[in-house]
């Protein structure tokens, strides 16, 4: 949910998110009609690397900020796919040594390698 600092700021992060995922696909898009948040997103349902998601502008004042509590991991198959994602990310937002990076539309995410077979 997008809020407090961050309200209004749904449509530019899934306009990111459409660029950096290859495979993303909008499953809808409701944003609201009247009211002091017109145009804002209202609701918007997707699908990145093949996880469902939701996202939207909150509705209402909130009294709180995104928390870093919640994140995504993005899976990759190769090394190449980690720099990938790691190089597109990290344009808009700060990394760290051990694999975490922020995008400063408040998502954060960690890129690990994919490791196949059984140990």
């Amino acid at each position: 949910m997008y809020c407090s600092s961050y309200q209004g700021q749904c449509l530019a992060a899934l306009n990111f998110y459409q660029t950096l995922f290859k495979n993303f696909q909008s499953q809808g898009v409701l944003k609201y009609s009247e009211g002091e948040y017109v145009g804002q997103i209202k609701y918007a349902q997707f699908t990145a690397n093949d996880l469902t998601l939701m996202a939207i502008d909150s509705g209402t004042q909130q009294n709180f900020e995104f928390s870093e509590a919640v994140s995504l991991v993005i899976e990759c198959k190769d090394q190449a796919e980690i720099d990938y994602y790691w190089n597109a990310i990290t344009l808009h937002g700060p990394e760290d040594q051990y694999s975490w990076v922020k995008i400063n539309l408040v998502s954060v995410g960690k890129l690990s390698r994919k490791i196949y077979g059984k140990f």
